[in-house]
C-alpha cells in the first residue's frame, strides 16, 4: 500500500515501532502521553496501558503538521486514568503549529505541505477522566483527514464535549461524556461517524450537531428520549 506521499506503508517505512509504555504516572506535563510533532519518520505498533495522568496540559496528545508529518498507525491506548486535565483529555491535531512568543496560533501560516501527516488505526479504550476543559478534540487537514479512530469504554467529565473537523471513520462504543455544553458532539467535515451505546445527558439540548459537509452519521443503542432534534445534520 502507498501513502499519500508515495512512501510504502511497510515495516521498513517506520523509524519507530513496537513500543510499550506501561505503569507510568505523569504530573503537570504538557501531555500524559504525546506523539509528535515531528512524525515524518513514521510510527506504528505503540502500546500504552495502565497509566495515570494528573494535572497535565492534555491527557493523550497526538500532533503534527504539514511539513513534518508521516504515517502514524496501529496505536493501542488502554486503562488510563486522568484527572484535572487543563485542556483536552484526548487530542488529535494535524494542524499543529509551534507558535513563537508574542504570536497566536491563528497568526502562524502553514506553508509547507510536502510531508503530510496521516493518523490512522488508533484504538483507545477503558479511559476514565475526571475533569478536563474539552473531552475529545480531533483537528485534521482537509487533504488528509484523521481516520479510523476507535473509542471504547470511555467516561469523561469535561466543560466541553467532543469536537471533530476533517475526520472520517470514527467509531465510538460505550462512550459517556458528561458536559454542561449545549451540544455533546460537534462535527465539521466528518464522514462516517458511528456512536453505539452512547449517552445523552438529560440537560443537554443536542447529542450531535453536524455541518453540511458531514455524512454517514449513525447512532445505535442510545436513548435519545424521543427528542426530535437530538441529532441535527445540516443539509447541503
Amino acid at each position: 500500500m502507498k501513502s499519500s506521499r508515495g512512501k510504502s506503508d511497510t515495516d521498513s517505512s517506520f523509524n519507530l515501532q513496537n513500543i510499550l509504555i506501561a505503569g507510568c504516572t505523569v504530573l503537570h506535563g504538557h501531555g500524559g502521553f504525546v506523539i509528535g510533532s515531528n512524525t515524518d519518520g513514521g510510527m506504528k505498533n505503540i502500546y500504552v496501558t495502565d497509566c495515570n495522568f494528573i494535572g497535565t496540559d492534555i491527557g493523550i496528545r497526538v500532533k503534527s503538521n504539514a511539513g513534518r508529518g508521516g504515517v502514524v498507525k496501529d496505536i493501542f491506548i488502554s486503562n488510563i486514568s486522568m484527572c484535572d486535565i487543563i485542556n483536552e483529555a484526548i487530542s488529535f491535531d494535524t494542524y499543529y503549529d509551534d507558535v513563537p512568543a508574542g504570536k497566536t496560533k491563528d497568526s502562524v501560516a502553514v506553508t509547507i505541505r510536502d510531508k503530510t501527516p496521516e493518523f490512522k488505526d488508533f484504538h483507545i479504550s477503558d479511559i476514565q477522566c475526571y475533569g478536563a476543559k474539552t473531552a475529545i478534540a480531533i483537528n485534521g487537514l482537509a487533504e488528509m483527514p484523521i481516520h479510523d479512530i476507535h473509542f471504547e469504554n470511555i467516561t469523561i467529565t469535561s466543560d466541553k464535549g467532543f469536537v471533530a473537523a476533517n475526520a472520517r471513520n470514527l467509531s465510538l462504543q460505550s462512550v459517556k461524556i458528561n458536559s454542561p455544553a449545549e451540544t455533546i458532539y460537534q462535527l465539521n467535515s466528518v464522514n462516517n461517524f458511528q456512536l453505539t451505546k452512547g449517552y445523552f445527558p438529560e440537560l443537554n439540548k443536542y447529542l450531535i450537531k453536524a455541518d453540511a459537509k458531514s455524512s454517514g452519521i449513525k447512532v445505535a443503542e442510545t436513548d435519545l428520549r424521543n427528542v426530535a432534534n437530538a441529532v441535527q445534520v445540516l443539509k447541503k
